[in-house]
């Protein structure tokens, strides 16, 4: 979310105001984090005063937690340090920076795409000796429209012949490119005439940043939902303009009054397509579920959270719009937000779905904004920012959540975008990180702008890492490990660039050059398991499996296979999880997609690559 000056305006559409004047000079920006408290009404009608604003007290870190474990920047020294925009952005093109990360050429080492705003995108090639070479331009994937932007990426085998193509998504006036590898070292974009069109408005920026591929419809093939950061509807609040946020009403309340009003014009650009097996897409979004138009969607991630089989669809949105569909045996999805006791997090950006207290059900975790003061009121005087921070919603494995964020401790964390939870120091318990930033520089403040004290606060804002520690609450530890970058990060991906089995990580930042951090965990008795699925068929590498990693000590991980579902992002598909001090006599169970048995490895030993391949032709399982 941003905030917008007074002279760069949202278009207006059947009566709603889209320019959120604010009586100071600051106008829309989006921002986030609910309350703690029960769900919005089954109507969306909110909660009657606004939720107070994030207040979490600085938590001691125990020397021995972090003891051997740490993170050295090592982005100049493998040549990653070209800069995401070569002049300075505006508007929604703040909230861009993407990354996706995978072996596109399948030589057994992770590449790196970066996209970038006004310069073409980045492909770095690694070159399985410590180093990048950049090739994008050679391998055809450079962009022919740089000037429009780019925000999103991630690779996935779309046409089932085993090769990862990739997906970028335009942020500017541009739309979907899809790159398809033709498994000889070059790509090309095959996009519109593959199907994926998005509705092309002139003037109007497309603000899509982040998509997820599934086979949610369990007929062999990965279908494409994207999500379009959609404005027209947002409520025009207190044109007046408060103090502070603690005096206006909710803005969850207000965004269901607008809503309720049948005044949200069509528009969005949100769109579901499903793949005819062949890597050709048509438009599927009436089987949503819900009004996109009513949705200001910045991340979509698919996870069977019901356990019934079938993924579902969690869409961390902003303003109050993060939904929870059910799917309905590949009949199309349900709206189930209000009953499942999420979506109170006011304006959701980046998402996690992952098994985060170790019970084995899936749990949700939507990155906000907390910028709490001394007092406990809110700063920030925007009518569409709420100042309650993230929510960390945990799963009954039916469908269900409960609000535990402040039991984990992780409510504060700034303006948050990407994040990711795994298990980084291997002692058998997932951890949090999140990157965050509105602004890096205060110099793009003007001298005597209204407002400069708010952009100031904003500036140069630290990322987040949570320690896992059992029931909570987690210890934040980013700076103790050497996660001291203050930059405006946007896309967070975790991959084990030595194979050595501690993740290391990738931060795309906006208009500077991303960050690579690498783990340098020296801990003994420390043991970990990557997974690499691989099956016949569209899906090649089994996007929607699920598999649970139990060792000797009782302790079972429970990890799923994706493609996309992070902000801005992509990860790489191998599975990894932390073992702690099990080191041989795994039991592997994998429930390959569709299918309602595991498949059960048993004896297998830590600390390697653990390759499986589906013995059955997958077909359709639905």
């Amino acid at each position: 979310p941003h905030f917008q000056h007074p002279a760069s305006a949202v278009r207006v559409t059947a009566g709603v105001v889209g320019v959120l004047a604010l009586g100071l000079a600051v106008a829309l920006k989006p921002g986030g984090g609910g309350s703690g408290g029960p769900a919005p009404e089954p109507s969306g009608g909110g909660r009657a005063t606004a939720p107070p604003p994030a207040t979490e007290p600085p938590q001691a870190v125990p020397p021995a937690r972090v003891a051997g474990f740490s993170f050295s920047d090592i982005t100049t020294e493998v040549g990653l340090g070209a800069p995401q925009a070569e002049r300075h952005l505006v508007g929604s093109e703040i909230q861009t920076g993407g990354a996706a990360v995978a072996d596109f050429d399948d030589d057994g080492d992770d590449d790196i795409f970066l996209t970038r705003v006004g310069a073409p995108n980045l492909l770095y090639r690694n070159d399985g000796a410590g180093g990048f070479d950049e090739v994008a331009e050679a391998l055809g994937v450079a962009g022919d429209r740089p000037e429009d932007g780019a925000a999103g990426a991630l690779f996935a085998d779309v046409d089932g012949d085993g090769w990862l193509d990739l997906l970028v998504i335009g942020s500017g006036q541009a739309g979907l490119d899809l790159y398809v590898n033709d498994g000889r070292g070059a790509f090309s974009e095959q996009g519109a005439e593959r199907g994926l069109r998005l509705p092309a408005e002139p003037e109007v920026p497309a603000n899509t940043y982040s998509a997820a591929f599934s086979d949610w419809d369990r007929d062999g093939d990965l279908d494409l939902f994207v999500l379009h950061w959609y404005l027209d509807w947002v409520p025009p609040g207190d044109t007046d303009g408060a103090a502070t946020n603690d005096d206006r009403a909710s803005l969850c309340e207000q965004a269901a009054a607008v809503r309720a009003s049948g005044s949200v014009a069509d528009g969005s650009r949100s769109r579901l397509f499903n793949n005819d097996g062949g890597g050709r897409f048509s438009d599927a979004t009436e089987l949503v579920g819900t009004d996109l138009n009513q949705v200001a969607g910045f991340t979509p991630t698919f996870a069977d959270v019901d356990g019934d089989g079938w993924e579902d669809l969690l869409i961390a949105g902003d303003f109050c719009t993060s939904r929870l569909l059910l799917n309905r045996e590949g009949a199309g999805f349900e709206d189930v937000t209000d009953s499942a006791g999420v979506g109170t997090d006011e304006n959701g950006m980046g998402s996690v779905v992952e098994d985060l207290d170790g019970d084995g059900n899936l749990d949700w975790f939507v990155t906000s904004i907390a910028y709490p003061t001394a007092e406990g009121g809110c700063p920030i005087p925007a009518p569409t920012v709420g100042c309650s921070g993230n929510r960390l919603y945990l799963g009954d494995g039916a469908g269900a959540f409960v609000d535990a964020t402040d039991r984990f401790g992780v409510r504060d964390g700034f303006w948050g975008w990407g994040a990711a939870a795994e298990d980084f120091d291997l002692d058998g318990e997932r951890d949090l990180m999140m990157v965050n930033g509105y602004r890096s520089s205060p110099s793009d403040v003007a001298s005597g702008e209204p407002n400069e004290a708010l952009y100031r606060r904003m500036d140069g804002d630290p990322n987040r890492f949570w320690l896992g520690s059992g029931p909570g609450p987690w210890p934040e530890v980013s700076e103790a490990i050497g996660l001291t970058d203050r930059a405006n990060g946007k896309a967070l991906v975790p991959f084990d660039l030595e194979g050595d089995g501690d993740l290391d990580l990738l931060i795309a930042n906006n208009e500077g050059p991303p960050l690579l951090y690498r783990n340098d965990l020296d801990v003994t008795e420390r043991h970990w398991l990557a997974i690499r699925l691989r099956q016949g068929g569209a899906n090649s590498r089994a996007v929607g499996a699920r598999v649970r990693v139990t060792g000797p000590s009782g302790r079972a991980q429970v990890l799923d296979v994706r493609a996309g579902g992070s902000f801005q992002s992509g990860d790489p598909y191998d599975l990894h999880t932390g073992l702690g001090a099990d080191s041989a006599e795994l039991t592997v169970e994998v429930w390959w997609p569709g299918e309602p048995e595991p498949q059960v490895v048993t004896g297998v030993d830590a600390d390697q690559v653990l390759e499986l391949t589906r013995a059955t032709d997958p077909g359709s399982a639905g």
